[in-house]
């Protein structure tokens, strides 16, 4: 099942920059309902993986459950502008965003479930652009949409990119019989 839900998030990210690439003025809608709806599935697949392992569930459970939180506010943003303007929303996409991107960079986030969390190559990558995306979030006006749409962008390519290679490895290691 993880294999089908990164494989999928992967294409979700490859459809996201292919949007973002020929709909830049739609950018700023397409990033809030993508992120959302790739956190919650995230944030589903750290949950499962924390309470499946026998030790350290705390950390991939509290990023599940902080993911699960930001991605239900994104995707109901709709009902919370009225609460929360634009540019506290963005704080609060650019902070998750960075979180997320400093816990893929140490290998605690597990891309799929292994017995030991490891620091992988596409973990760190990904990692970076989602901090620099985390950044450029928390320090540009919401209003900066050619910036915002340009880092989107590229972290959608290049995480549609280490998604696939990371639902790849996932399918080689289910017909090794290293993982399950």
């Amino acid at each position: 099942m993880a294999f089908w839900i990164t494989l999928g998030r992967s294409f979700f990210a490859l459809i996201l920059g292919v949007a973002l690439l020929f709909w830049p003025d739609k950018s700023l809608a397409m990033l809030g309902n993508f992120m959302g709806g790739f956190w919650i599935a995230g944030s589903l697949l750290s949950i499962r993986w924390g309470f499946a392992q026998e030790k350290s569930k705390a950390l991939p459970v509290a990023v599940g459950i902080l993911g699960l939180v930001g991605g239900l506010v994104l995707v109901s943003r709709r009902f919370v502008d009225n609460v929360v303007g634009p540019e506290l929303l963005f704080v609060f996409i650019g902070a998750v965003a960075i979180l997320t991107g400093l816990l893929h960079m140490d290998g605690r986030i597990p891309v799929h479930k292994r017995p030991i969390f490891r620091r992988t190559r596409s973990g760190v990558l990904l990692g970076i652009f989602e901090i620099v995306l985390g950044l450029i979030l928390l320090f540009t006006p919401w209003q900066d949409r050619v910036l915002i749409n340009y880092v989107a962008l590229a972290w959608a390519l290049i995480g549609s990119v280490v998604l696939f290679t990371d639902a790849l490895a996932m399918r080689r290691e289910a017909k090794d019989g290293t993982s399950d």
